[in-house]
Order: C-alpha cells, then structure tokens, then sequence
C-alpha cells in the first residue's frame, strides 16, 4: 500500500526506523503476478486475458480509493483489503481446482519465504539500533521485548478494526503513546532524543518519496 495506515503503526515500533528500503517499481496493473502466475500455472490464452482484466480493474478502483481525500488512512487500508479480497476471489473464478490449488501453494510458500527474510532484516535493524544509540544489553532486551508487545497489541487492534463499523483512529494513537512512553522509560534522557531525532528524519525522508504525502 503503501504510504498508508501501515507506515504509521510502523513507524512507531523503534526498530522499523534504522530501515533502509530501496525503491521498488512495481508492475503496472500487477501484470508481473500475472507473467508469474502464466508460467507456474499454464494459463490459457482465454484464462491469460481474464486475469489482466481483473488486474486492470482492481488497479484502477485501488488507484481511485487512494486518491480519495475524503477517506481517512484507516479507512483505505481496511478498504484496499477488501478489494484485494474480492480480487482474489475473482481470480480463482478463473482458475481449474488443480491451479487453484497450485497457486495457493506458491503463494504459501512465498510468504514463508518473505517471513524468514523479514525476520533477517529486523534483527539487523535492531542491531542498528542498539549500536546507533549505543544501548546496554539489558535496555537491548528490554527495548525488544516492548516492541514485541507492541507488535501483538497493535495486530490485535487492526484486527479488532477491520471488523468494526467505527473505525477509531484514537485507540491507535493512544497505543503509539503507550509504546513511546515505555521506550522512554528504558533509554537515557539522551538516548530517547536521538531516538525522535532519527525516526524524525526518517519520516521526512519517506515523506518526501512521490505518493507518500500525508492527508
């Protein structure tokens, strides 16, 4: 999605700030998926033309969703779900049993793939973190362990989000001052300045990428 809701709950976790991602082109209309989903599944012609359809469709009401500045962030991002749901179902529709059983594999095993990768690229981060604001092992531990708790409070609360008709946007933020507090608690006075000095930096910098300004 990008940037929407996401970055902002990101944003917050101390570890996600020492972050340096490449831009990254995507395919237009997601007509990379769909070279991929040709070769691993055989697609017939007719099969082929559908999907670049669907893809066409769904880029267009994602890209009009986006634009939207009547929407709040929240809104998008449970939106944009939806619409990839309702993609994907639409896709399937198109699939035999045996692809679409194929498919759901590749896609299995790519995910586990990403995990493990994501995985890798946060330790390394948090061992950025440690050494940029020179922390102790035992704040390290500490600063982890907040972090994890964070993660889990704030997976449940999008859950919670996505099912509720009143999207409210105050118990995120509330969060994010619960999560900001405790890393204060753990850093030095001069620790926890670099720390805001950093992520401040880094919001700017994602700020000012094409397609990344806020409301």
């Amino acid at each position: 999605m990008k940037k929407s809701f996401v970055f902002v709950v990101v944003m917050m976790a101390s570890t996600i700030i020492f972050a340096q991602r490449p831009g990254h082109a995507p395919h237009k209309h997601g007509d990379g998926n769909l070279e991929k989903m040709k070769s691993e599944l055989s697609l017939d012609d007719k099969q082929y033309a559908t999907i670049k359809d669907i893809n066409q469709k769904y880029f267009t009401r994602s890209a009009e969703l986006r634009k939207d500045s009547m929407q709040t962030r929240e809104k998008k991002f449970v939106a944009l779900k939806t619409l990839r749901q309702e993609k994907d179902k639409e896709i399937k529709a198109v699939l035999t049993p045996e692809q679409k059983a194929k498919w759901d594999n590749y896609k299995a095993d790519q995910a586990a793939k990403h995990k493990e990768e994501r995985s890798k690229a946060m330790e390394k981060r948090s061992q950025k973190m440690k050494t940029a604001l020179s922390l102790s092992d035992d704040q390290f531990a500490k600063v982890q362990a907040e972090n994890k708790a964070f993660g889990e409070k704030m997976q449940a609360l999008r859950k919670s989000n996505e099912t509720s008709a009143n999207h409210d946007s105050s118990k995120f933020k509330a969060l994010m001052a619960e999560h900001d507090t405790n890393l204060k608690a753990i850093m030095t006075p001069e620790q926890y300045q670099k720390w805001l000095t950093i992520k401040a930096e880094k919001q700017k910098k994602h700020e000012g990428i094409p397609g990344n300004h806020k409301k």
